[in-house]
């Protein structure tokens, strides 16, 4: 439609064009074959064409009547509001059947999953079954149909799971029958080991009681021997006792002289020692007097020459770099004479 027909006239879709629809489609609220579906959809077509037809209007309407917008807007949305109802039903109608459709096929693949399952929960746990419940479970799954009416478009994950299982229930077969060999080699080992057993413990018991009668023998003539150690001991105790009473009095009355004799030596020693430490002293002293007197000279030549050093003085300079050096010099010269006399005192 062009521009200039809208500037005369309004919408072309009128109340009644609408009316029409719902009358058409109204009625319809199961979805019950490919027909009716077919007509749903058609219907919503019919109501989406309008739709977009008043929207399309609207836009060339609006443009050149721009006074118009308010009320034009607002029988868009009146039009619109009338289309919505019819259009929202038939979505309505549509979504149920579209649900259970999806909810009748996620049964049908829900219950050939549990099928599926079914067969692969026959590998679950088998180290607890025994050789002949895994035989039987291997003839089950091997006599176990899987038909396209049962799996459709399943039947590879079944044929695989049934595949699967078999391999499962034949490795749990074997080790099954190796632990079972194995089981049996234990018992009749243990059983062999509990007869040596039984055979080395009735030994024993005779061992025992063999050992014991002479054990009881024994202990009567370890009795009697050392009734005869113990007669033997006491007398023997007693001899050593008289004899270890008279070496003890013999041996104190020698500690008692040796101790006399020390003790006179240790005093006699002492004033011996005291006398010539005397003396040594005595000619130490001397010594030293006459070594001190001796070089009694010599340090005063050696004061005489550290003070004739300390009265030195420095030529008159006149640059401060010069003046440095000559103090540092004489700080070097007096630290050396201080030591000359401190050396000199302690000849």
């Amino acid at each position: 439609m062009s521009e200039e027909k809208y500037e005369l006239t309004e919408f072309s879709i009128e109340a009644a064009v609408i009316a029409t629809l719902d009358a058409k489609f109204g009625d319809i609220t199961v979805i019950t074959d490919q027909n009716s579906y077919d007509f749903v959809m058609g219907g919503l077509r019919e109501y989406r064409d309008l739709r977009l037809q008043v929207v399309e209007e609207h836009k060339l309407i609006k443009g050149p009547l721009l006074k118009k917008t308010k009320r034009i807007d607002a029988k868009k949305n009146e039009l619109l509001g009338l289309l919505s109802p019819g259009e929202e039903h038939l979505k309505t109608v549509r979504k149920t059947k579209d649900d259970e459709v999806a909810a009748i096929e996620q049964t049908r693949i829900d219950e050939i999953k549990i099928k599926i399952d079914n067969i692969k929960s026959k590998a679950y746990s088998l180290s607890q079954f025994t050789a002949e419940q895994l035989s039987n479970l291997i003839q089950t799954v091997k006599d176990y149909e899987i038909t396209e009416d049962d799996y459709q478009e399943f039947m590879a994950d079944a044929k695989a799971a049934a595949y699967n299982a078999l391999v499962e229930l034949d490795l749990a077969l074997k080790d099954r029958i190796k632990r079972d060999e194995a089981e049996a080699e234990r018992v009749a080992e243990e059983a062999r080991l509990d007869k040596i057993r039984e055979e080395q413990k009735a030994e024993r018991q005779k061992a025992e009681a063999k050992q014991k009668e002479l054990d009881a023998r024994q202990a009567k003539i370890d009795a009697t021997i050392q009734e005869l150690a113990n007669a033997k001991a006491e007398l023997e105790a007693e001899k050593k006792a008289a004899e270890d009473k008279k070496n003890r009095e013999a041996f104190e009355k020698q500690a008692l002289e040796n101790a006399r004799i020390q003790a006179e030596q240790k005093a006699k020693e002492k004033v011996e020692r005291e006398a010539r430490e005397r003396i040594l002293m005595e000619e130490a002293e001397k010594a030293e007097k006459v070594r001190l007197e001796s070089l009694q000279p010599d340090r005063d030549k050696l004061e005489a020459w550290a003070n004739d050093i300390l009265d030195m003085r420095p030529p008159k300079l006149e640059s401060i770099e010069a003046k440095k050096i000559a103090d540092n010099m004489l700080t070097t010269i007096f630290q050396a004479v201080n030591g000359l006399l401190a050396q000199s005192k302690n000849l």
